[in-house]
């Protein structure tokens, strides 16, 4: 994906979340690995070449993924935690 040409993003974790309107919206999930990462940098680079449904409708900074033993992402866990973000 494009926001990994952002410098300061080394990974990052697309999920789908519950839309009022639209089902499901796009979520990107990105663990900076420096903490002057502006989030201005990596929402000019989401809007940029992706078709506007596979834009992400919300970019969110944490400070880790959780993972599982063998280092995977766990996307379950993520949905579970941002379920309620655009819950209107």
């Amino acid at each position: 994906m494009v926001l990994a040409q952002v410098d300061g993003v080394t990974d990052v974790a697309i999920i789908g979340v519950p839309h009022p309107d639209f089902g499901e919206a796009v979520v990107a999930i990105i663990p900076p690995n420096r903490p002057d990462l502006v989030t201005a940098a990596i929402h000019a680079a989401a809007m940029e070449k992706p078709a506007l449904f596979k834009r992400p409708t919300a970019i969110h900074i944490v400070v880790e993924f959780p993972r599982n033993a063998m280092d995977e992402v766990l996307n379950a866990v993520l949905r579970k935690q941002f379920a309620d973000l655009l819950a209107g």
